[in-house]
């Protein structure tokens, strides 16, 4: 699926569809190039919906007892 280094996103976003075909036909849940389906949104997830401030306070608080190097 992805092209090796040095080669365009044009020719990876060309291929992108026929995959997510392939995807859709093996029933995997995917996210389609037309944005996420009622059912995949998580209104119940911590935090959603989250702006930069709030999201980086999280963080900080996360990873406040890590051990600094």
């Amino acid at each position: 699926m992805w092209d090796p280094p040095g080669r365009s996103y044009e020719s990876f976003a060309r291929r992108l569809p026929d995959h997510l075909e392939r995807l859709g036909a093996l029933q995997v849940n995917h996210r389609p190039l037309s944005g996420p389906r009622p059912w995949d949104a998580r209104p119940d997830a911590p935090g959603h919906p989250q702006d930069l401030p709030g999201r980086l306070a999280e963080l900080r608080e996360m990873t406040a007892r890590l051990p600094r190097t």
